[in-house]
């Protein structure tokens, strides 16, 4: 099982673009920290932030909390690149340094942090770091276009002599949520990259945080380690939704639950789909068909979507067409509620998920003042799906503002209901 470490922010501002994320609020006192470090469960702790190298004082805080426990540094490296810098903050009682270098292609780590020339800086510091004889980690954060790299990252850091390697995925809040799609891979796809890498550590220490175990079933857990936040008075840490744990899976203290950013974002379909299913050789799916037919209503089921789940079944002989077979079917919902807002996008997802229920009608729901921008669009995407009912709830004002488009996109509503400005 790894060691239980937590993350102490000394910093509130950091470089570039921190794919990371960090909490906010001031800069917190050296005696504050001192105090946190004091009070808090005994623990190996590193220095965050922000980025700690930005703090003016660092050496004489290493020089305080390394007398109280074990200190390291998690840092970009990018003020790292001496050795008697390092050697300056090693004989104030750093141990050890955890430096992120996010790609082997360097073009790929300058892009997710925001920098030009911070993949060779990064290098560097790791260089520098062995050499005065520190402990050295390292830190990738998986993104999107660099996960199909994390093999020959993962050995490129085993060949710069790094003795663990920490893996986690981008926290989607505040400025990432505009670039999530482009810079957040799938968990669902994850599986064999994570394999790939613990068989490229070749006996490196390997630890995987912000990833829920039941996305790779034959990774051991002991690869798994939650890594909380140790927050003094002046910071505090917030997510963009509550943790939404999995009610159906056995909890484990390596786990979390489902990360509530990456669900707000993309849903919990990866999750759900896996579920007990990952781990348990025994739970079998139920139920047959005669024939290949059209799939039922999910009824609010998820269907099979990650590879592992899809073989089993298939192996099983008792797919027969239909990715949700061997899931407890409930009956379908009498009706289900889309509401017109957010983005154009979010709301065609919601539409989509709708139609799959198997529910007779749909009621649609405006509100804002002024109506959505694309309203008409949207009421006339509805007409495509195949509900038997579509019942709109409205304020007049929205209504009117459909103006020439009225006719088209109300084509396929079968009833108006006139609602009040909300």
């Amino acid at each position: 099982m790894s060691e239980y470490s937590q993350r102490l922010p000394i910093w509130h501002q950091g470089r570039g673009l921190d794919p990371l994320g960090w909490p906010t609020g001031t800069g917190p006192t050296l005696s504050s920290l001192e105090q946190t470090c004091q009070t808090a469960a005994e623990s190996r702790i590193w220095l965050s932030g922000g980025e700690p190298t930005l703090r003016p004082d660092l050496p004489k805080v290493i020089e305080t909390l390394g007398s109280i426990r074990p200190i390291g540094l998690d840092t970009d490296g990018l003020a790292l690149t001496q050795t008697a810098t390092l050697q300056t903050l090693q004989d104030r009682g750093l141990q050890r340094v955890r430096i992120g270098l996010h790609s082997s292609q360097s073009d790929a780590h300058d892009w997710v942090v925001g920098l030009p020339g911070a993949a060779k800086r990064a290098r560097r510091a790791i260089r520098c770091a062995t050499e005065v004889g520190l402990t050295v980690h390292a830190q990738i954060v998986l993104t999107r276009p660099t996960t199909e790299h994390l093999p020959e990252t993962v050995a490129l850091l085993r060949r710069l002599g790094v003795e663990q390697i920490h893996l986690r995925r981008p926290i989607l809040i505040s400025g990432l949520q505009d670039r999530a799609v482009a810079l957040s891979p799938r968990l669902g796809l994850l599986e064999p990259w994570l394999e790939s890498a613990i068989q490229e550590a070749r006996g490196i220490r390997l630890t995987i945080h912000d990833i829920p175990p039941c996305i790779a079933p034959n990774v051991s857990l002991s690869h798994f380690q939650i890594e909380p936040w140790l927050l003094p008075e002046a910071m505090s840490w917030e997510q963009p939704l509550p943790r939404t744990g999995c009610s159906d899976c056995p909890q484990d203290i390596r786990c979390s639950g489902g990360p509530s950013d990456y669900i707000e974002t993309f849903g919990r379909t990866e999750l759900d789909s896996a579920g007990p299913l990952a781990r348990d050789a025994i739970r079998v799916p139920k139920g047959t068909m005669e024939a290949a037919t059209p799939p039922p209503a999910r009824a609010g089921r998820m269907p099979a979507t990650r590879l592992r789940q899809l073989h089993r079944q298939l192996a099983l002989g008792r797919l027969y067409g239909d990715p949700l077979n061997g899931e407890d079917a409930p009956q379908p919902p009498q009706h289900v509620t889309v509401r017109i807002e957010g983005s154009s996008r979010s709301i065609r997802k919601e539409l989509v998920r709708a139609a799959q229920q198997g529910a007779p009608e749909l009621i649609i729901e405006t509100v804002g003042d002024p109506p959505h921008p694309h309203l008409a669009e949207l009421l006339q995407d509805t007409g495509r799906l195949k509900f038997e009912r579509i019942v709109l709830r409205a304020p007049t004002t929205h209504l009117e503002s459909l103006g020439e488009q009225r006719r088209i996109a109300l084509r396929r509503i079968t009833t108006i209901e006139e609602s009040s400005e909300r």
